[in-house]
């Protein structure tokens, strides 16, 4: 875990060419830099009250008194500067920002889009004055137009938590190994804190160095401070040990956004995040980080992020203030107490309001045990573009007493307004699971991962839980957390050991069936997962507990691993209605005894369809007997039938069989004449045929025994879609000219189908 600034001293090389190249720009007469514009009054509002108050106590105590501050609050890196974030108004304004920052003494050391990461000095920052128009570093920030907020870059939570639990045989994943599915050809790519150390668990722990990368977004390049990543692609390799891994770390939202560009980029399958931000952004599937999810599923990558392990450090209430403006928690009190479980922490208010234009103005105060004021966020909403949202962080020791405090500071008051406290490396005396996930695991494009009890598949008391606060089920999937780790030298758990087996059994599935798409590996972990809730999909425990399913449809590839589940109601018929759709006549005829007779012509084909009756996708099963010994004789079924000259027949005679598609005058072997002798009849002179149709794939059964499966889907964008619903039909003929035979079809059941 971790919960300071990390970074090597001194610029990494990337980081110095680009502060040269912005020198060099901004000398360079054919391309001047443009000069933001300056606001005529000072907009101290923009600047986030903990960074304000680092200058306050700089001016009552000095600067031993502003590094204690800066160290409490987490602003302080290892080389004594302040770090903090810039939003802007547009991407085009980073460059000439940028040279302002570095004209007043300051550094970008991160950027993306409209959002810049701030580096300076502590005794730079303490000590910069304009004299032309008293201005301190921080307001003359704020008086440019083109930005929009001062605020803290909170370094994401780790989900970690000691706890033993053994994971791997509990999802089938041991199973899956030994039948040779390991990750082949599949990247990982892992986005955490830190790796520290990473390469002396190469060949162990971690895969051979041919098989890791390191990418870092942090200041420097370096590997952060910490091994929790580490940790995580352990148990990623253990679940697929030949899938490469590429570790990524960051240290704030800059560098997330960042990092998932670079994974889309690198076309990589799978991003494994076990880390996130709660009650900082707006927690609805919108946001900068929310946003560059959805877009990587949108290019076909799979992120699959931790929910968070909020359950037990989450509060959420009507805002109901007594006469002094503060909120009112349980025996009347106006504090909610908070024991901290580690050496740093930090606490979060969002209320329900606009993101971007909130009327309410919300305080949030920490005191120590005595009741004493530590630490506080007193942004002003209504003013300008700060959220609703505050957030105070300060150090800690474990076991130490805290209170939360809560304050209307301003602005109108709706009726039943809603409140959410987070807090990290703590856990309040009164909690709510419900609406605990954190960013970006509310994201609509991530897979979002709870954490379970390896042991009874219970919800663990700290997994973060749904719906949204757009009303969205979060977590889609639960895991089993705390597997042993050689990293940690002991045990691994909460939601950021969970998540790691999700994306460990994502990259088995994709290795069984390269061409899957992102989305139908989803489906695939979503469809086999162990129900643990209400049935169905529920906003506690998602569709349930990972699970992968048999290894014998991983060997089968694509078609049996995707499936399809029933759509709608069966369409039975037994033969014995004359009236249930099929011709009555001298070709094709209801026998009175529970059957349906096709005459078969010589030299002829004849075929008998629901005349008032279409099918899309559907599984069709039916028996049928045939004339034994007859060579000449053929029968199957027709389906699709978009017209006469449009559609798709499976052919069978004897043992022989064939899949063809007929448009216009033109004839396709989809399967080219094959042989089986499943298709034999039974001792009753009765063989069963069942036929699955579905606009990806089309799978040929004879009584029990799979005989193909092709794949429909179009390979390419450009690929017509395969045209899917028509009539369905019985069939029957002779290759040769000969005496009409019979063939008899019995107990036809039609149900439809889904692959989504």
């Amino acid at each position: 875990m971790f919960h300071r600034f990390a970074g090597k001293k001194g610029l990494g090389w990337l980081v110095l060419q680009a502060v040269l190249g912005l020198l060099l720009a901004a000398c360079d007469s054919t391309a001047p830099t443009a000069t933001p514009t300056v606001e005529i009054a000072q907009d101290t509002a923009k600047v986030d009250t903990i960074l304000r108050d680092l200058l306050v106590t700089y001016q009552s105590g000095g600067l031993t008194a502003a590094r204690d501050y800066a160290r409490n609050v987490g602003l302080l890196d290892d080389q004594d500067r302040i770090r903090f974030g810039l939003t802007l108004s547009n991407s085009s304004a980073a460059a000439p920002i940028t040279v302002q920052i570095l004209k007043m003494g300051g550094e970008v050391y991160a950027s993306t889009g409209d959002q810049l990461g701030v580096a300076i000095d502590l005794n730079r920052l303490t000590t910069y004055f304009n004299t032309s128009d008293k201005r301190n570093f921080f307001q003359e920030l704020a008086s440019f137009k083109e930005v929009r907020e001062l605020k803290l870059l909170l370094r994401p939570a780790l989900s970690t938590l000691p706890d033993p639990n053994e994971g791997a045989g509990v999802i089938g994943a041991d199973r899956w190994q030994r039948a040779g599915f390991n990750g082949q050809g599949i990247q990982v790519g892992i986005i955490d804190g830190g790796f520290a150390t990473y390469k002396g668990f190469l060949g162990t722990a971690l895969p051979a160095a041919s098989q890791v990368e390191l990418k870092s977004f942090l200041l420097g390049d370096g590997e952060g401070s910490d091994n929790h990543g580490v940790a995580v692609a352990e148990v990623v390799h253990s679940l697929a040990p030949e899938a490469k891994l590429i570790l990524a770390p960051i240290e704030d939202e800059i560098g997330f956004t960042r990092a998932v560009q670079y994974f889309i980029d690198r076309k990589v399958q799978i991003m494994q995040i076990s880390l996130g931000w709660a009650g900082i952004f707006p927690g609805d599937g919108t946001g900068k980080m929310d946003e560059k999810l959805d877009e990587a599923r949108r290019a076909g990558v799979l992120p699959v992020v931790s929910a968070g392990n909020y359950g037990l450090a989450h509060y959420l209430n009507t805002f109901q203030p007594d006469e002094t403006g503060f909120q009112h928690f349980s025996n009347n009190r106006t504090t909610l107490k908070l024991t901290a479980e580690a050496g740093s922490a930090w606490v979060s208010l969002h209320w329900e309001e606009s993101w971007t234009a909130p009327k309410t103005n919300l305080d949030l105060y920490i005191l120590d045990a005595a009741g004493k004021p530590l630490v506080s966020s007193r942004n002003e909403q209504g003013l300008g573009d700060k959220p609703p949202t505050e957030l105070a962080p300060f150090r800690t020791s474990p076991g130490q007493t805290y209170y939360i405090q809560v304050k209307l500071a301003g602005g109108p008051l709706p009726a039943g307004l809603k409140f959410h406290l987070f807090a990290y490396n703590a856990h309040l005396d009164e909690a709510t699971a419900q609406s605990s996930v954190a960013t970006p695991g509310d994201a609509r494009g991530a897979l979002s991962v709870g954490a379970t009890s390896w042991r009874k598949d219970e919800v663990e008391t700290y997994s973060s839980r749904g719906p949204t606060l757009d009303g969205r089920a979060k977590p889609e999937i639960m895991a089993p957390t705390g597997i042993t780790s050689l990293v940690f030298k002991g045990t691994f758990a909460g939601t950021s050991a969970s998540t790691p087996q999700v994306a460990g059994a994502a990259a088995l599935v994709w290795s069984a069936a390269r061409e899957m798409t992102a989305d139908q590996v989803a489906v695939y972990l979503a469809r086999n997962t162990l129900d643990l809730g209400s049935p169905g999909r529920d906003p506690e425990t998602g569709f349930g507990r990972v699970r992968l399913g048999p290894e014998e449809a991983a060997r089968r590839g694509l078609i049996d691993l995707l499936g399809a589940t029933p759509n709608g109601p069966t369409f039975e018929d037994n033969f014995q209605d004359r009236t249930s759709g099929l011709p009555d006549n001298a070709l094709g005829h209801y026998t009175g005894q529970a059957a349906y007779q096709v005459q078969a012509q010589g030299g002829q084909v004849n075929w008998n369809s629901y005349l008032n009756r279409s099918f899309e996708e559907f599984r069709a099963s039916v028996n049928v007997t045939p004339l034994p010994g007859d060579t000449g004789l053929f029968y199957g079924l027709v389906f699709w039938q978009q017209a006469p000259d449009d559609y798709y027949v499976w052919l069978i005679s004897g043992t022989r069989y064939t899949l063809m598609r007929r448009s216009g005058k033109n004839w396709a072997h989809l399967i080219d004449w094959s042989q089986d002798a499943a298709l034999l009849p039974d001792s009753q002179g009765q063989a069963t045929l069942v036929l699955e149709a579905t606009g990806s794939y089309v799978r040929l059964q004879a009584n029990a025994t799979v005989l193909q499966s092709i794949f429909l889907k179009p390979q390419t964008p450009t690929a017509p879609p395969v045209r899917l619903g028509g009539k369905f039909g019985l069939m029957a003929g002779q290759f040769i000219k000969a005496a009409p035979q019979t063939v008899l079809y019995r107990n036809l059941i039609i149900t439809p189908l889904t692959i989504k």
